[in-house]
């Protein structure tokens, strides 16, 4: 494992054990295989079936059921991303932002129908909060809610949904039509008017299915609403630990990229000597392993403030930030290496590229993020 700082030794033990075992089943049942299946655009069910296996969908130990930490969840990221993004995004949504508005909003009633199915992985969710015309800005959310008797009614569109195509259920966002109260809902992806429209022929995140979901009038009962939480702040709140997920399952995506950069600098010989004897090439090799360590320490630090209940969401924005674009330049470093097997699903290089254009895009961009920080440090908004 890539550890040049030997932060690893700052861990417990048993996050270590962890980790090995979930990186020995991914290799074993899922490496080999993974550039065809992106290459093809399938989601075949080895893939679901590893992730129920090691209870990657419902974040707890498969041996005892126990709950991850917040460094064994970062570690499992860390360990998906490593295989795919794709994959990491699948169990990002299903644990960060389906599980936790549920536990952290919903009522009893909507725990015991669906909370169990969800940590088993038995039903899927997904959640709907992006608007076309939002953006990076979920304040000016257009789809809305109506109270009528002892249901809601729900009208709109939401786009890019992750999880959309094969979810059973999802968590949509909408706001009150005669008043600005944003509120939470617990939709069955079944329900009358609620209509899916897969996005096609992406180029990345080929393995997490994605969709856009219009709602025509669709009919939820009042008990569905997620009433422990209001305004925009709940939604927002899912994001920060989905944003936790992606600032530890960014550094296995460029710990993968460097490996293949690097069996690839050794083997290949120009000029009458190895590619890892250039300068050039050690440089970018050189700041890959700068970045991960850096990204290691900014991750782990936060781990630790998020299970002190210490750390706000402006810490949390500048681990997304800087971990995802320092993946995503390492990615396109380690393309350059390979060069022409850099653009070929020989190699994982094109693959975690393309795939790491989305991550560090989604969940907030670097400039949506950098707004965030500036906000905290100045007390004024740039937006």
């Amino acid at each position: 494992m890539l550890d040049f700082y030997n932060i690893r030794s700052l861990f417990p033990a048993s996050a270590l054990q962890f980790q090995y075992k979930i990186r020995e089943v991914l290799d074993k049942e899922l490496a080999s295989n993974i550039n065809a299946w992106w290459g093809k655009n399938q989601f075949p069910k080895e893939i679901s079936n590893t992730l129920k296996s090691v209870g990657a969908f419902g974040n707890h130990k498969k041996e005892n059921k126990a709950q991850l930490d917040y460094l064994e969840y970062g570690l499992l990221m860390y360990e998906l991303e490593r295989i795919d993004s794709g994959i990491r995004s699948i169990v990002s949504v299903q644990n960060a932002l389906v599980i936790f508005p549920i536990k952290e909003f919903g009522s009893d009633f909507l725990q015991k129908l669906y909370l169990d199915k969800l940590l088993t992985g038995s039903i899927i969710g997904c959640f709907g909060l992006t608007e076309i015309g939002g953006g990076s800005d979920p304040s000016s959310i257009q789809t809305t809610y109506t109270k009528s008797g002892n249901n809601y009614i729900i009208s709109g569109k939401k786009s890019w949904v992750t999880n959309a195509p094969f979810a059973e259920i999802s968590i949509i966002w909408a706001k009150e039509a005669k008043g600005n109260n944003i509120s939470g809902f617990v939709i069955p992806t079944n329900s009358k008017g609620f209509n899916l429209y897969p996005i096609e022929n992406k180029m990345s995140l080929r393995l997490s299915p994605t969709a856009n979901i219009e709602l025509d009038q669709v009919t939820v009962p009042a008990s569905h609403k997620l009433v422990k939480g209001s305004g925009l702040s709940s939604a927002l709140s899912c994001l920060s630990q989905a944003r936790y997920g992606i600032c530890w399952g960014v550094l296995g995506a460029l710990e993968s990229v460097y490996e293949d950069s690097l069996l690839f600098a050794n083997s290949r010989a120009t000029f009458g000597a190895t590619l890892s004897s250039k300068q050039l090439v050690q440089e970018k090799l050189t700041n890959m392993v700068s970045r991960h360590t850096k990204g290691m320490l900014l991750s782990y630090q936060l781990s630790i403030l998020l299970s002190q209940r210490a750390a706000t969401n402006q810490q949390i924005s500048l681990a997304k930030r800087e971990n995802a674009r320092a993946a995503l330049i390492s990615a396109r470093n380690a393309r350059e290496i390979l060069a022409a097997q850099g653009i070929t699903l020989d190699a994982n290089v094109i693959r975690h590229m393309l795939n790491l254009e989305t991550v560090d895009t989604y969940e907030g961009t670097y400039d949506i993020h950098t707004l965030i920080i500036g906000k905290a440090i100045t007390g004024q908004s740039g937006f």
